[in-house]
């Protein structure tokens, strides 16, 4: 397979694959602002625009209305990846005369990164009749159900702890924790070894109840995902009382959870199992039907819990979805009819 075969088939994806991230403090990341093409428009601050006609309002903040303001609240899927162009999205469709929809989505933010997105805006979003939560996905992805950091994980997160800890590392320090590994292996890292000075280095060689010490240090806890999801929904519902709105929240559709494949369905996730390799394999290990039945009773549990609704595209999709329906571009993205499809599932709660 060519490895130009999926810009072929999906040329939309080339945009989105080329647009890169905006690095922010708190949020981490989101989309660059005032990004323009044919396919996705986006803001001052990074949100996408629901349709491209909006630009020159420069942020959606601008298109408020005095009532009925919706907020769309999600990662890439809300946030529109895979669709044609910004009329195409989830957020658009739900857009009308009646409501005015408010798209904070950014690709690959976790529930914690959503939340936190919506809070650095508060003081913008007035009027707001209705929260749509459109998550669930990267939580569980990212987080392997049990290996959660305090307090949450994040994509990048790696490549992040890494370049901040050698940041203050002094070539000393990378020279004294190269030298002392070759006597002590896995005893120093970025983390712990600007700790050793001329004061406590003789201790480090002398003493092993010194080095399992710092071996111990700068180790956050861990948890599992129901913690982490649990302190989402406690946050979800303290935003409800602020907004004195109905918050909903839609676990995202998944294609292995939702549908069977199509023919460029399945030549797409061929094409994701050659040249994405890694991520393709965890994913499939991932999307399993006992991981969606775990996930999908755990959202809907913690949904009665704190009194938010809670509905399942991947149901809704297995019902009125043919085998031979094009929904998605890859396991969690999907098509301009995907897209629609989940809007008027949207609508169809909402009457």
């Amino acid at each position: 397979m060519d490895k130009n075969f999926r810009h072929q088939l999906i040329p939309q994806m080339k945009v989105y694959d080329n647009m890169g991230f905006a690095w922010l403090p708190f949020i981490m990341f989101t989309q660059p602002p005032n990004f323009r093409s044919k396919v996705v428009n986006t803001d001052d601050k990074g949100f996408r625009f629901n349709f491209k006609s909006q630009v020159d309002k420069n942020s959606v903040f601008n298109l408020t209305q005095e009532i009925n303001n919706i907020l769309f609240i999600g990662s890439s899927s809300a946030f529109g990846i895979g669709a044609t162009s910004d009329d195409k999205t989830i957020s658009s469709h739900l857009n009308n005369n009646h409501f005015n929809c408010i798209n904070l989505a950014c690709r690959a933010h976790t529930g914690f990164q959503e939340i936190i997105s919506l809070l650095s805006n508060i003081d913008k979003l007035k009027k707001i009749k209705k929260i749509i939560i459109f998550s669930g996905v990267n939580d569980f992805y990212i987080s392997d159900i049990t290996q959660i950091n305090y307090p949450d994980n994040f994509f990048f997160n790696k490549i992040f702890i890494e370049k901040m800890d050698r940041s203050h590392l002094k070539f000393i320090h990378k020279f004294t924790k190269f030298i002392l590994n070759l006597f002590y292996p896995n005893t120093l890292n970025d983390k712990n070894s600007y700790k050793l000075n001329r004061n406590n280095i003789f201790d480090f060689i002398k003493s092993s109840e010194f080095r399992e010490q710092l071996k111990r240090t700068n180790k956050f806890p861990q948890y599992n995902l129901e913690d982490k999801l649990n302190k989402n929904f406690l946050l979800y519902k303290s935003i409800q009382s602020y907004f004195n709105c109905e918050i909903d929240f839609y676990l995202q559709p998944v294609l292995q959870w939702s549908k069977d494949m199509n023919a460029e369905e399945e030549k797409l996730i061929e094409y994701s199992n050659i040249f994405f390799g890694e991520h393709s394999k965890r994913a499939h290990r991932l999307f399993n039907k006992q991981n969606y039945e775990y996930i999908s009773s755990l959202l809907k549990n913690l949904s009665k819990k704190y009194d938010i609704n809670f509905y399942d595209t991947n149901i809704y999709f297995r019902d009125i979805i043919n085998k031979n329906d094009w929904n998605f571009v890859d396991a969690v993205h999907c098509t301009d009819k995907g897209y629609k499809d989940i809007a008027d599932f949207i609508k169809l709660n909402n009457g």
